[in-house]
């Protein structure tokens, strides 16, 4: 019976120990190691222990004590909405408060994807964006737009590695 891969010339630790792109833990390796490491992926994916996480975004606007707690008639309006989903009362006066650029028409534009349901790579080629465009977008507005990994599916929905939405 095969038990799987030469764990002796790679060591399990060095792929099971964080979330790190496959290119990432093979450039650690001697080249001599590339074989086993190769092989132990494969192993890995056929026996779906590997999982590929993707960057989800999220408006981090806060809500202001004015607009008052969140009811259910709010989330049932936001719920019921499959595309796209409005911008909250609270975060369009928080965005018409901004400058008036490329960079604010962009957040404008790229506003429905940022609610942890596409990750960047749909973005990207939804939007015939570059990396370095929606990055740069990012790190501009870092203060109201989160980055999050974890594998895809429903962001709403706990999956077999215990993420649920944002409270992960």
């Amino acid at each position: 019976v095969n038990s799987g891969p030469c764990w002796g010339a790679i060591g399990c630790g060095g792929i099971c120990t964080s979330p790190k792109a496959c290119g990432v833990h093979l450039s650690s390796l001697n080249p001599a190691q590339h074989k086993d490491f190769v092989a132990a992926v494969i192993w890995f994916l056929q026996r779906d222990l590997l999982v590929q996480l993707h960057v989800f975004i999220y408006f981090n606007i806060q809500r202001p004590p004015s607009a008052g707690p969140v009811t259910e008639a709010d989330l049932a309006v936001w719920e019921a909405c499959t595309t796209p989903p409005p911008l909250l009362p609270y975060e369009q006066a928080y965005i018409d408060k901004l400058p008036d650029n490329q960079h604010t028409q962009l957040l404008k534009r790229l506003h429905p994807y940022f609610r942890g349901r596409h990750a960047v790579e749909e973005i990207m080629w939804q939007e015939r964006l570059t990396r370095d465009a929606l990055f740069g977008l990012l790190n501009r507005y870092r203060n109201i737009l989160v980055r999050c990994r974890r594998p895809a599916g429903d962001p709403d929905q706990t999956d077999d590695f215990g993420v649920s939405g944002l409270g992960f």
